[in-house]
């Protein structure tokens, strides 16, 4: 899975109801002690692919600058991100013309 890169703006455009900050102790997934500095007030917004997928900060998304978008990159047509090749628009929108 590619990383999503969005603006601090974009996440911000985010119905609150679909984003927000992890704060819920896993004390019931295993290894939760060695892996909760990962989740634990980290951003969280969901994917909009359809499937109901949270994304975190750090493991499935990065907010980054406008000025730091990679050279070549494009905006996904169908959720906005920032994508680096095809990957991300087979994934995301894999009914869209842009999906390859």
């Amino acid at each position: 899975m590619t990383m999503r890169q969005i603006t601090l703006a974009e996440y911000e455009a985010i119905h609150p109801d679909f984003r927000g900050i992890w704060t819920t102790e896993r004390d019931d997934w295993p290894g939760w002690p060695e892996i909760r500095h990962q989740y634990i007030g980290k951003r969280t917004m969901m994917a909009g692919d359809g499937k109901c997928t949270l994304l975190v900060e750090g493991l499935g998304f990065e907010v980054i600058e406008p000025e730091k978008y990679p050279q070549g990159s494009a905006a996904c047509p169908a959720c906005g991100s920032v994508w680096l090749d095809s990957d991300h628009a087979a994934s995301c929108c894999p009914e869209s013309r842009y999906a390859e």
